[in-house]
């Protein structure tokens, strides 16, 4: 049986289309688990700079009602 190039071409295609194979697959998933701890890493890091930026604003919301106090007291004092 002779056949032509084409379909020596065509037989080599469909032999070689069998899937991935188990490496290609670790490797895939390898990448994959590498850039979720990159992801999980940096998204706690900024929770936590967002957790002390919400105390310092806590901080600084308190000193501005002291400050409020402190002037409508003198205000008081003053008759106003």
């Amino acid at each position: 049986m002779i056949m032509s190039a084409s379909e020596a071409n065509m037989r080599k295609i469909c032999k070689s289309k069998h899937g991935f194979t188990m490496m290609e697959i670790i490797v895939v998933v390898a990448i994959i688990v590498i850039l979720a701890a990159v992801i999980a890493i940096s998204a706690s890091q900024y929770l936590n700079a967002g957790k002390d930026m919400e105390a310092d604003i806590s901080s600084m919301q308190e000193s501005v009602d002291s400050a409020k106090n402190n002037l409508n007291q003198e205000f008081v004092d003053l008759g106003y």
